[in-house]
């Protein structure tokens, strides 16, 4: 027969493996808790970095564009203005050759 003794020291044994027990299920639960929270914040955190990293790419895109839409514009100026003037220069020889057809058939001489 188990004595009294070892009967209450085994019951108080019994009562602080259920007290660590449930100490142990509340500090994993808190840091469960806490690991989430601490994940949850870091998530934010690389969302708000990413999200200011695909701003900046974005800024750098569109500078590029129109940094290059300038540039073609500008080409696309120049291109104008040499095929104006070869456009002048044709007219302009046109007029001296319809000029020298008048002339020649009409005579430069007023009547």
């Amino acid at each position: 027969m188990v004595s009294a003794d070892v009967m209450a020291e085994i019951q108080a044994a019994e009562e602080e493996a259920r007290r660590m027990l449930e100490e142990a299920k509340e500090k994993a639960s808190r840091i469960v808790v806490e690991s989430r929270v601490k994940a949850s914040k870091l998530l934010e955190a690389v969302e708000r970095e990413e999200s200011a990293k695909l701003a900046e790419a974005l800024r750098r895109a569109e500078e590029s564009a129109a940094k290059e839409a300038e540039r073609m514009l500008e080409e696309a100026r120049k291109e104008r203005e040499v095929l104006i003037e070869r456009a002048r220069s044709r007219m302009e020889a046109v007029a001296r050759w319809l000029a020298s057809e008048v002339v020649s058939r009409y005579g430069g001489g007023r009547g």
